[in-house]
């Protein structure tokens, strides 16, 4: 690894086929925008993404076998009014913070910074900030609501146009990023960094519009791509995350008391997974108990507290990020591999934490002992007080 303007915090780092341990001290060496430049070998390439992508950085491009990547996520979601407008060919775009980007969409102001950088030049329109709202950020920002993950998913599944494939023969297509993925209107997922073939029309507006490559000479072989519109009605929202980190949880006796106290929004959120037969549920935020976190979500507070109690189970996008994607699923449901998460729903846990929500709390041991402990002392209150009564009555 040579570093560039060496000193405590450098502005540009030099790698060559880094390790991700070396991505990640990397990124901590990075001034806060700081960039890396990182060659590898072709068949370095996806894995080195994906490192980096974990690592934190954001925006990564690539060009041969180099890899610009860049530093700037750290920081509070604040309320600006700012929106940003993808100008792409593709009918939305997912960013390495997993921001789902269709036409126009609300941003957070540091979004909006990160999108005016140069990593996204020409690709991104930002509007200028509200002046009311810019005001506020320095003594009374307003927040941000980023948990919009699952409702963009759903828009854009619905939006996914069935075509029937042309008669001509594909062409294969390079597309160096910046974002992670392109879902063109018909549902072609034009993931970042791969060969893939796609049809002569959308290879022509993919060179045009975004900055993709038409080159049969690559190394790598090309790919038929994924589908989003058909991953999405088997996998949901998920098919869009990529490697998701199994978040550990305590191991002992699952607490099915601790759903008496979860917020009505979360019971009726558990609900609905119930009634619906839904795997999963993804939240977009950090911890409220996450020291910077930068979307501060009590939802998430609370699911990570069932998680805690053995009634769910958490797989991450981002695990690095200050705003992560965590998918959430009931306790034993994941059964944990490399890259998506895989389902074998139980029945009878279902039945059990459904009983819970809809019968209330029991009458538990802990509750029993606690009344109990309650009574003796209200007894040797009154004892007490009687035996004073008396001895200074005598």
């Amino acid at each position: 690894m040579d570093i560039q303007n060496v000193g405590f915090l450098a502005k540009t780092l030099t790698l060559a086929s880094p390790t991700p341990a070396d991505l990640m001290n990397a990124y901590q060496r990075l001034s806060a925008r700081g960039s890396v430049a990182i060659t590898c070998a072709p068949a370095e390439v996806g894995p080195t993404l994906l490192a980096a992508e974990n690592a934190g950085f954001f925006g990564m491009r690539v060009q041969g076998t180099t890899i610009a990547a860049y530093k700037g996520k750290e920081g509070p979601c604040y309320d600006t009014g700012r929106t940003a407008r993808y100008l792409g060919s593709a009918a939305a775009v997912l960013d390495d913070d997993n921001h789902l980007l269709s036409g126009s969409l609300r941003v957070c102001e540091k979004t909006a910074r990160l999108y005016s950088s140069n990593a996204y030049q020409g690709i991104l329109e930002v509007s200028d900030p509200d002046p009311a709202l810019l005001a506020r950020l320095e003594k009374d920002p307003a927040p941000f609501d980023c948990d919009t993950f699952e409702a963009d998913a759903r828009s854009l599944a619905e939006s996914i146009e069935d075509r029937e494939p042309g008669l001509e023969p594909p062409r294969i297509v390079f597309y160096p990023g910046p974002f992670k993925a392109l879902i063109l209107s018909d549902g072609t997922m034009v993931r970042r960094g791969k060969r893939l073939l796609v049809s002569p029309e959308q290879a022509s507006e993919l060179v045009k519009r975004d900055g993709a490559v038409l080159d049969s000479d690559l190394p790598q072989t090309a790919q038929i791509p994924e589908n989003f519109g058909t991953l999405y009605k088997t996998e949901g929202a998920a098919c869009l995350l990529g490697d998701l980190a199994l978040h550990s949880r305590t191991e002992g006796k699952t607490d099915f008391d601790a759903l008496d106290g979860i917020p009505a929004a979360m019971k009726r959120r558990l609900r609905a997974v119930l009634s619906r037969n839904e795997d999963y549920f993804i939240l977009t935020g950090s911890d409220p108990a996450q020291k910077d976190g930068c979307c501060p979500s009590n939802d998430v507070g609370v699911a990570n507290g069932l998680v805690q109690a053995g009634i769910l189970e958490s797989h991450g996008a981002g695990t690095n990020s200050d705003c992560p994607v965590t998918l959430y699923a009931f306790a034993s449901e994941i059964r944990a591999g490399i890259g998506k998460p895989k389902f074998v729903r139980s029945e009878a846990f279902r039945a059990a934490v459904l009983h819970r929500l809809e019968s209330g709390p029991r009458w538990s041991r802990k509750a029993a002992l606690r009344l109990s402990l309650a009574v003796l002392l209200a007894a040797a209150l009154v004892i007490l007080g009687w035996a004073l009564f008396r001895q200074i009555g005598g």
